[in-house]
């Protein structure tokens, strides 16, 4: 994200705020009384918030969303959008750490999410739990009112995030919507009820009920963060053994570790899944293990190779995929690293597939492999200059490489400018050099 948010997001996040703040203050003749409760839930929401995991693509989970829930559904709207922002707003977000914009955006959806969808399950025929708690002749009729409530809560919230990340990012809306926010509905959805459930238990037999309801969701909470911990470990033991590989190798020492960087970098700019952008990373970082069955006299010969040593040379992505066979848990990557080396229109080496046919992480680590083999230096030829190489992928456009991956890459660098050195946006967009040759990566 750039230091300075756009204007068309800076005006968006006034909106919002204005809209949650307008509607809080209209809701406010429904507070049940019950500040106790109030209380004892906010802070627990916000102890939940601060405990919150930290997931790989830098966002967070936690359990503080049953708790807002729970409390919308015990008080009423205005009480679950006041727990709801005592988490979501903390104060670092004022020490700098989020941009003001940024700030004012989430507390206003936040406050606009939680109270429009409070009105919309008390609209249902939904009430204050905490006042009357459900009995059996409520059901089925109650169940409509808590289905829209966790329905609308998810909605409302995902519908004014995706349109403020395609604002703030320049991104498409359905991009957004599909990669980064619509395959978190089954959860929140779920979360959702289970903070109604929460809600019935605390109003039976009081804040008792709390604590057996959330130890559970805590120990979730402590089962996930250790398989984070464990998957940034085996990350790193990759990234080591890569590493350890490499090192040996003046000319490849660090290329895995950039390719990664790049390749990463060019999935998040086109938008896609935490999970992809996870397994990217460890694609990248393996993408040239099978070059360990290809011996250093053809990886250091500093002429042309006869046909006899190319070929083996390009016997390394399918070597590689072999080897990745072994860890069943690296199914999804296979593909990307067997066919990093096809080309765009068809007249790469490995099986000859083309276009759409070559899976998108292939396609990805081309570009990333690619940039970054021209910009080292090897025992064949010099390092080029990065605005070079990037004007020699936009040569191979359409032939050896995918557009799309193209115009992500170039995006990102131009966010960057510090990694192309001096040269302009106009420059790095529409430069255009002689051809890539095919032992470039």
């Amino acid at each position: 994200m750039k230091n300075a948010a756009p204007r068309p997001f800076v005006v968006y996040a006034l909106c919002i705020a204005l809209a949650g703040l307008g509607l809080l203050v209209a809701s406010w003749g429904l507070l049940a009384p019950g500040l106790p409760l109030l209380i004892l839930l906010a802070v627990t929401s916000v102890v939940a918030e601060v405990l919150a995991v930290e997931l790989p693509d830098g966002g967070t989970v936690s359990i503080s969303y049953p708790l807002s829930v729970a409390a919308l559904a015990l008080l009423g709207p205005t009480a679950g959008a006041l727990v709801a922002v005592s988490s979501g707003v903390s104060i670092g977000d004022f020490r700098g750490k989020r941009p003001l914009s940024a700030v004012v955006f989430n507390t206003g959806q936040i406050l606009l999410s939680a109270v429009a969808s409070g009105l919309l399950y008390m609209s249902f025929g939904g009430r204050q739990i905490l006042l009357r708690p459900l009995v059996a002749a409520d059901f089925p009729r109650i169940l409509v009112a808590v289905i829209a409530l966790a329905g609308s809560s998810f909605l409302l919230n995902a519908l004014l995030v995706t349109v403020a990340l395609a604002t703030r990012d320049n991104l498409p809306f359905r991009k957004v919507w599909e990669s980064r926010i619509l395959w978190m509905a089954p959860t929140q959805i779920v979360l959702a009820l289970l903070g109604v459930a929460l809600a019935q238990v605390i109003a039976l037999v009081g804040p008792i009920g709390m604590v057996v309801c959330v130890v559970p969701l805590a120990l979730a909470r402590l089962l996930y963060r250790e398989y984070l911990r464990l998957r940034r470990a085996s990350v790193d033991t990759v990234r080591g053994l890569v590493a350890a590989l490499e090192a040996k190798d003046e000319y490849t020492a660090g290329h895995s570790e950039r390719v990664a960087e790049y390749a990463v970098g060019i999935v998040r700019q086109m938008g896609l899944s935490a999970s992809f952008v996870q397994q990217m990373e460890i694609a990248a970082l393996l993408h040239d293990l099978g070059k360990v069955g290809v011996s250093q006299e053809i990886l250091h010969k500093p002429g042309a190779l006869t046909d006899a040593e190319f070929d083996r040379i390009k016997q390394h992505p399918e070597l590689g995929a072999n080897i990745i066979e072994s860890a069943p848990f690296l199914d999804e990557i296979i593909p990307w690293v067997r066919y990093h080396h096809e080309r765009f229109d068809g007249r790469g080496y490995g099986t000859g597939i083309k276009g759409d046919e070559i899976p998108l992480g292939a396609r990805i680590l081309a570009v990333a492999d690619s940039f970054d083999a021209m910009t080292s230096n090897r025992p064949y030829r010099p390092a080029m200059n990065r605005r070079d190489a990037l004007a020699e992928l936009w040569n191979c456009v359409g032939s050896q490489f995918d557009p799309s991956a193209v115009q992500a890459f170039s995006q990102m660098l131009i966010s960057n400018l510090e990694m192309v050195g001096p040269a302009s946006e106009s420059e790095l967009t529409l430069g255009r050099g002689d051809g890539l040759g095919e032992r470039s990566a």
